[in-house]
């Protein structure tokens, strides 16, 4: 929980407020930009590229927020490179003593959750290199 202008929420709650928030802003822009068109207000050239500057920053945080954001299935595929730490988790958990010459794991999500569960917490080292998790979604 974590206290954001003095209400208590959730990650998920304050991750809806900020997007209501940008929306909201964007609303407004396109509002007072409509406004204008309305009064016949002719904008000068250092007002036309402030709101053009602002439109532009709520495009991209809209767009840096939905980045990477997609459903995926718990029966897609993952692909992961494996560290030292990684592969020893991975071992251990399959009771493997031999394991192919490569650090590359592909599985899919329900496995890799089942296997590297217990293992995944804030401060744990890499157990991914650059702690990159690749869906190969299905067809």
């Amino acid at each position: 929980m974590i206290t954001l202008e003095g209400t208590t929420m959730n990650t998920i709650e304050i991750i809806n407020e900020i997007n209501k928030k940008i929306n909201n802003l964007k609303n407004s822009l396109n509002d007072l930009a409509a406004t204008w068109v309305k009064e016949g207000k002719k904008l000068t050239e250092v007002e036309r590229t402030m709101f053009t500057i602002a439109s532009e920053a709520v495009d991209t945080m809209n767009d840096y927020r939905m980045k990477g954001s997609h459903a995926f299935n718990i029966n897609d595929e993952v692909e992961v490179n494996l560290t030292a730490a990684g592969l020893s988790i991975f071992k251990k958990k399959l009771n493997i003593i031999n394991h192919p010459d490569t650090n590359t794991l592909i599985t899919e999500m329900w496995d890799f959750m089942n296997i590297f569960g217990d293992s995944m917490y804030n401060g744990q080292v890499q157990l991914f290199v650059d702690n990159k998790i690749i869906i190969r979604r299905r067809k």
